[in-house]
């Protein structure tokens, strides 16, 4: 990935999902969000943000009893909100599309470093107590969509978040195998 600079990338998407929280504790408030996501595409050429709200998860359980709770809850795509705009993270997009479509690439490698520097950028958001202040039910998840290995994102999950919601995790997503 010889067009691709890491470190230059986790510096933009910090500051993009900087400002994205900072708006998302604007105007939603932090006492409201229990979860936020970054994730990419199972060919790794976009990356975007969700977030959620206690009152929404409630809404779609109550809504569809018939699912589990926990598909609502870690599954981003039945989230508030994803596709939040940022400046950032679209450049980031069109800049990881073209990469992604070149001829002179490792796919697998590829996709394997966006993971993790997308994982990573979570990382020092949560490491630098970003998040300390929120929901005691908040969740961090970092989500590829189409892309369906169960111990990679278990590993992701556990590296996010506590024991007992990876745990809670894993067990659902071992299940719903």
């Amino acid at each position: 990935m010889k067009n691709l600079n890491l470190d230059q990338f986790q510096e933009i998407l910090k500051i993009g999902t900087l400002k994205i929280l900072k708006n998302i504790f604007e105007t939603v408030g932090k006492d409201n969000i229990n979860g936020f996501c970054l994730y990419s595409d199972s060919d790794a050429s976009s990356i975007s943000a969700a977030y959620n709200t206690k009152d929404y998860l409630v809404k779609k359980c109550n809504a569809d009893p018939d699912e589990d709770f926990e598909y609502f809850k870690w599954y981003p795509a039945e989230w508030k909100e994803e596709g939040l705009p940022s400046v950032e993270l679209d450049a980031l997009s069109k800049m990881l599309f073209e990469i992604s479509t070149s001829d002179n690439l490792s796919f697998a490698e590829y996709r394997k470093e966006i993971f993790s520097a997308i994982l990573n950028s979570l990382l020092q958001l949560k490491e630098e107590n970003l998040f300390l202040d929120l929901r005691d039910d908040f969740i961090l998840v970092f989500y590829a969509s189409d892309y369906f290995v169960a111990s990679e994102e278990i590993e992701w999950i556990k590296k996010l978040n506590s024991t007992d919601k990876s745990n809670e995790f894993e067990n659902w997503r071992n299940k719903s195998l």
